[in-house]
């Protein structure tokens, strides 16, 4: 299928977001398909080129001017890098000739975070088109749209979610199975709850949010919200999550 590019106008940040196993991949492929999504910063993706050819080449995302100095001045005001301390963690990240290297080849998903956070705060500073996939269980993310929309950026939130956790669960397992990365049942679960009371709080943040519940075989969008507000439905039925963390709220 040939790729038909809607660029519009303005800078954009579109953020894929949704439990651990909700199905955010498979709804950013079918927006892949239609729109010009810019820059892709996933941290699985991060995780896994750290592991394979230990680095992160700042060309792939033309961001070859960035400096050591801007780097380590990200690096060493992060909050991060306390927290990975805590669980005998340390984010052994330099630069190196354009490169972010994974100095002791031992990464881990603070590593991950911490680059996908550098590379979302650098893309936008340099007024770049930017897409992000994330579980969005932390109050960072609602951080991110606060500073994407200083920035003068048309946030657009594509969120995608269960009925019920334990679908999430199943379905992390049966991608372990066919090769995908695992996530503890405990954090899912976790996630799950956490990443659904940011949900209302997030799309007040938003120019436009889409919500799939994706509970069954195929997702099904729901509704479309426009600037937090105005609200059009695309199904009969509302979901129970979606009522209870974000139309009554």
């Amino acid at each position: 299928m040939e790729k038909v590019l809607n660029y519009g106008r303005g800078k954009r940040l579109r953020l894929f977001a949704g439990p651990n196993g909700s199905g955010k991949s498979t709804i950013f492929r079918q927006i892949d398909l239609g729109f010009d999504i810019g820059y892709y910063v996933n941290a699985d993706d991060i995780e896994i080129s750290l592991r394979t050819s230990n680095k992160i080449e700042l060309t792939n995302f033309n961001l070859e001017t960035i400096t050591k100095e801007e780097f380590e001045d990200f690096k060493n005001s992060h909050s991060i890098i306390d927290k990975a301390k805590l669980e005998g963690c340390s984010i052994d990240l330099e630069y190196e000739d354009g490169c972010i290297v994974n100095v002791n080849r031992d990464t881990h998903s603070y590593e991950a975070a911490f680059l996908s956070d550098f590379l979302r705060t650098q893309l936008i500073r340099n007024r770049k088109k930017i897409s992000c996939e994330t579980v969005m269980s932390h109050s960072s993310k609602l951080d991110l749209l606060d500073f994407s929309n200083s920035c003068g950026y048309k946030n657009y939130l594509y969120f995608i979610c269960t009925a019920d956790p334990k679908i999430n669960i199943d379905r992390v397992r049966l991608r372990v199975q066919q090769g995908g990365h695992s996530v503890n049942e405990e954090k899912i679960l976790s996630r799950y709850y956490r990443t659904l009371g940011l949900l209302s709080k997030a799309v007040k943040k938003t120019y436009r949010t889409f919500l799939w519940d994706n509970s069954e075989e195929e997702p099904k969008l729901i509704l479309e919200v426009f600037k937090g507000e105005k609200v059009t439905f695309y199904q009969n039925t509302i979901p129970s999550w979606v009522n209870e963390y974000l139309l009554k709220r």
